[in-house]
Parts: structure tokens; sequence; C-alpha cells
């Protein structure tokens, strides 16, 4: 099942940097407080090692839109706040180049 899924990258409790989104591929819906893993990546790319990056995320919220109004599933990831810019920029290149999402760096 696709999913629509978003979370925000800080690199620092005060300092916005992104906002990575894009579809995943999951066997069902995933429920509020469960968590998505990508501790493994899909793509030929080492998982990476970045203080504060626990590799499973939790989900914080779960949107339904009625069919054939864009994705039907959006699920919101909790925030990961990072060290650094180098650190939210590693994070985010991971999930892109690993997961196949999209950064906005804001």
């Amino acid at each position: 099942m696709k999913i629509h899924l978003t979370l925000e990258l800080f690199a620092s409790p005060t300092l916005p940097y992104c906002e990575v989104s894009g579809e995943i591929d999951l066997v069902t819906v995933p429920t509020i407080g469960s968590g998505i893993s990508f501790l493994f990546p899909n793509n030929r790319v080492l998982p990476i090692n970045v203080a504060r990056f626990p590799g499973i995320l939790r989900v914080t919220d779960v949107w339904f839109t009625p069919q054939g109004l864009g994705n039907p599933v959006t699920v919101k990831l909790e925030d990961l706040v990072l060290d650094s810019k180098a650190d939210a920029s590693a994070v985010m290149q991971f999930m892109e180049r690993g997961f196949g999402l999209a950064g906005n760096v804001v």
C-alpha cells in the first residue's frame, strides 16, 4: 500500500532544517504511536550513524483523503532534532537516497 509520509528535521531545537516527504510502500496503514523502520535502506545505500537518528521513527498523525484527491493516506512522523546542520543534511540525504523521499530545505 502506498503511503505518503512527512517529517521535519531540525539542526537544533530552534533551527528548522528541512521537511522530508514522499511515498513509501507499507503492508498496512500504521497507527499513531507505531514506528516505521528506516534502519535498512531500499536502495544500495549504506546505513548512517548520526547521533539522535534512531532509525525507527514514531507515527504522530494519520490523515485519510477521499479517493481521487491525491494520496489517500498521509502519515506524519515525529520531528527529529539533530545536533547540527551537517547531521540534518546527512539524514536528509540518507532518506532521499535510501528510500526515494525528497528533502525540502527551509
